[in-house]
C-alpha cells in the first residue's frame, strides 16, 4: 500500500464504523471471477478529518545562553541546575578586583553621577539660597542699565529725528504702564516664564527649547499673569526697536557711539539676568530637561559596567545548565549559564506548498512526543511564513505551532509528529486492508457484481483504521470488494454476513 497521501483524509479517534467487512476461513481454490459473499466485504464509511502532518522540535519562546561580558574570576554561584528563577535575579557573580580596570573604576563613576543626578532633582538648600541671591542682583543690575539708557536717550532727544524720538517716548510710556502692572520679580516660575518668552519672541540664544517651554510654563500661571507678561514683552520689544531706530538717526558720532555702548551693555544684562532666571528656575522649580538627560545616561552606563560583574536573569524560567564554579576564570564572551522557560513552547514546522493553503492561524494541532508514549498534547497555528524556502527541489512554507500547556515540562529539542486540523469532520469511503490489491498501474479493489463477477476498480488509499484504509475510487458505500488472501487462509469476522 502507497504512503499516505496528503490529500486523503486522517481518521479521528472518535470515528465510527458504519458497516463492516466479514471474512472467513475460505479454500484456496475457489476461482477469483466466481467469488461467494463469504469471500468478500462490504464498502462502508467513516468519518474523519482532514489534517497535514509534519514533524520538528520542541522549543522555548524564552531561552538564552547567557555569557559573561568581561574577564575575571567567579566570585559566587547563587543557583543550581533545576532551580527556578525570577527575572533579575543575580545567578553567578565575579570578585570585583578581579575585573578590568575599567570595570572596578565604573563604581567610583556611579557615585559621582548619582550625586550629580541628585543635586539636579534635589538641590541643597545653600544652593537654592545662592540661585535667589543671583537672581536678585541680575534683576536690579538690569533694572539699572534699562533707566541709564533711557535717561541717555532722553538727554540726547534733539540730536536725531524728533519722529523717531516721540515713537521712543511711546514705546517707553508703554513698557514703564506694563511693568507697573507686573512686577518682573515674580515667583520664579513667572519670571522664568517671562525670560523665555522674550528670548523666543527677541530671537535670544538659550539651551532650552524656549517655544516649548513657554507653553509649559504658561500652564502653571495665573491666564491674567500671563498675559500680562506677553504685554510686557511686547512692549520692551517696541521699545528697544525704538531705542534703536532712534540712535540710528543720531548726528553727533561720539554721541550715537556712547548711546550704543549704553545700548549694547543693556543687552548684556538681560542675558546676564536670563542666565540667572535660568539656574534659580532649575534650583527652585525643575531641573534643565537636557542636564537631567545627560545625568540620567551618565548614571545608567556607569551601571552598565559594574553589571558586567553579574550574571542576570533576563527572565522567569528554570536554569538548565551552570558552567562555571566559584574560582574559575572566564573569559568575556565565555559561557555562565542555560535558562529556559519550560511552561511556554513552540514548535517550527515545514509544510510543503500544495498544503499550505488550507493551514491558517488557528489551526489545531495534535501532537506525539516519543518521550511521552501514549500522551497526545494539543496546540494551534500562530504564524505562517509567507516566503516559502526551495529545500531540494521542494518548496516548503515555515509554520509555527503554540503548544498548550503541559501537565509536566517537556525535554526541549524533543521530536514532535503534529498533525494540523485542516478541516471539518466529514465521511469517506474505507474497506479493509485485505480487499486492497496492486500492480504496475497502481492501487485497486476488485467489485464483486450481482453475479459474483469482479471488476477492477482503480483507488488511492489514506489512513488505516483497525483492519480498515480509507480510499479515494469510483465506489459506492454497501458494495462488495474481493478479500485477498494470505497465505490461503482469512481470519474470520465476527461482523460477516452469512
Amino acid at each position: 500500500m502507497n504512503q499516505i497521501k496528503s490529500l486523503i483524509p486522517w481518521l479521528v479517534t472518535t470515528a465510527t464504523v458504519i458497516a463492516a467487512a466479514a471474512l472467513y476461513f475460505q479454500p484456496s481454490s475457489i476461482p477469483a471471477r466466481q467469488a461467494s459473499p463469504a469471500d468478500s466485504a462490504l464498502v462502508t464509511t467513516l468519518e474523519v478529518t482532514e489534517t497535514v502532518d509534519a514533524s520538528g522540535y520542541i522549543q522555548a519562546n524564552s531561552y538564552a545562553s547567557l555569557a559573561w561580558k568581561t574577564a575575571g574570576t567567579v566570585e559566587k554561584v547563587y543557583v543550581q541546575a533545576g532551580e527556578h528563577v525570577k527575572a533579575g535575579d543575580t545567578l553567578l557573580s565575579l570578585q570585583a578586583n578581579s575585573a578590568a580596570a575599567s570595570v572596578i573604576a565604573a563604581e567610583a563613576d556611579l557615585r559621582s553621577a548619582q550625586l550629580q543626578l541628585n543635586a539636579l532633582q534635589n538641590p541643597d538648600g545653600e544652593a537654592r539660597a545662592l540661585a535667589q541671591v543671583n537672581l536678585a542682583s541680575a534683576y536690579a543690575a538690569w533694572n539699572t542699565l534699562r533707566k541709564d539708557l533711557s535717561d541717555a536717550l532722553s538727554a540726547h532727544s534733539t540730536g536725531g529725528d524728533s519722529r523717531k524720538y516721540d515713537t521712543l517716548t511711546e514705546a517707553q510710556a508703554d513698557l514703564d504702564s506694563t511693568l507697573d502692572a507686573y512686577a518682573l520679580s515674580a515667583d520664579p516660575a513667572s519670571q522664568w516664564y517671562y525670560w523665555t518668552a522674550r528670548s523666543q519672541a527677541l530671537q535670544v540664544a538659550g539651551d532650552y527649547d524656549f517655544a516649548a517651554l513657554t507653553v509649559r510654563l504658561r500652564s502653571r500661571l495665573d491666564p491674567d499673569d500671563a498675559d500680562l507678561i506677553d504685554d510686557i514683552i511686547s512692549a520692551q520689544s517696541a521699545y528697544e526697536t525704538a531705542a534703536i531706530d532712534f540712535v540710528s538717526s543720531l548726528e553727533d558720532y561720539e554721541t550715537a557711539v556712547a548711546i550704543n555702548n549704553s545700548l549694547a551693555t543693556y543687552q548684556q544684562s538681560s542675558e546676564k539676568l536670563l542666565s540667572a532666571s535660568q539656574d534659580a528656575y532649575e534650583k527652585l522649580v525643575a531641573a534643565n530637561p537636557q542636564d537631567l538627560a545627560a545625568a540620567r545616561a551618565r548614571v545608567s552606563a556607569a551601571q552598565a559596567t559594574l553589571d558586567t560583574l553579574k550574571i542576570v536573569a533576563p527572565f522567569d524560567g528554570e536554569v538548565l545548565a551552570v558552567e562555571q564554579h566559584p574560582g574559575d576564570i572566564v573569559a568575556a564572551g565565555s559561557p555562565a549559564l542555560i535558562l529556559a522557560d519550560r511552561t511556554s513552547l513552540y514548535i517550527d514546522l515545514q509544510v510543503d506548498e500544495a498544503d499550505i493553503a488550507r493551514v491558517v492561524p488557528g489551526s489545531l494541532a495534535a501532537i506525539s512526543i516519543d518521550t511521552l508514549s501514549g500522551q497526545t498534547l494539543t496546540g494551534a497555528v500562530t504564524w505562517i511564513n509567507p516566503v516559502g524556502a526551495n529545500t531540494s527541489g521542494l518548496v516548503k512554507y515555515a509554520v509555527r505551532i503554540e503548544l498548550a500547556p503541559a501537565k509536566e515540562p517537556l525535554l526541549l529539542g524533543a521530536t514532535a509528529d503534529v498533525t494540523i486540523q485542516v478541516g471539518g469532520a466529514q465521511n469517506a469511503l474505507a474497506v479493509p486492508a485485505s480487499a486492497l490489491q496492486n500492480d504496475s498501474t497502481g492501487e485497486y479493489v476488485e467489485v464483486l457484481d450481482a453475479d459474483g463477477r469482479a471488476r477492477r476498480v482503480a483507488v488511492e488509499s489514506g489512513v488505516e483504521a483497525g483492519s480498515l484504509v480509507v480510499v479515494r475510487g469510483d465506489l459506492n458505500p454497501g458494495e462488495r470488494v474481493k478479500a485477498r488472501y494470505q497465505n490461503g487462509v482469512q481470519a474470520p469476522n465476527p461482523l460477516a454476513e452469512n
